[in-house]
């Protein structure tokens, strides 16, 4: 009874190293320099889904987010933002039966003298669905849930690439 629980314990260390030694974390921890605190987002507004998904692993990576007049020692500015739909197929009928999401912006990070921190660089993600015509209803749910991911992995990625070129 004893050597099978030591067995399971010993898996589960293995399991944990393996883990770490191939660079696996938790989505969402980035670590960010504090001396881009407060930071204020730029180009889009406050009631945006992208604003919103970006404040919020922004403070959740121990950033401060300036509000409008507030001093900011940081800007992050979010320009080109495109969200489209677009049709893949349709049937004899001439239904569309797959939609393609896409969903880009730009981003660049400037200090408050208005000096270039990180490069202007434009991120672009595009999934697709299919489209089920008697299930309308439940679809659009789906092309909303599918556009609040693909802003999660947009906001991602900026972080990302944050957080390698700080």
């Amino acid at each position: 009874m004893v050597s099978k629980r030591i067995i399971q314990l010993g898996l589960a260390a293995g399991l944990l190293m393996l883990l770490q030694g191939c660079g696996f974390h938790l989505r969402g921890d980035v670590a960010l320099p504090a001396t881009i605190s407060p930071l204020r987002i730029d180009g889009i507004g406050r009631h945006h889904g992208l604003y919103t998904e970006l404040s919020l692993m922004l403070r959740g990576n121990g950033i401060q987010v300036a509000g409008e007049g507030d001093a900011a020692r940081s800007r992050l500015r979010i320009s080109d933002y495109k969200s489209r739909r677009r049709t893949l197929s349709v049937d004899g009928s001439g239904n569309v039966i797959e939609y393609e999401l896409h969903e880009g912006a730009t981003f660049e990070l400037r200090d408050d003298q208005g000096n270039e921190r990180v490069a202007a660089q434009p991120l672009s993600l595009t999934r697709s669905y299919n489209n089920n015509g008697s299930q309308a209803l439940g679809k659009q749910d789906e092309e909303n849930t599918i556009r609040r991911e693909m802003q999660r992995d947009l906001v991602q990625r900026i972080l990302s690439r944050l957080q390698a070129q700080l």
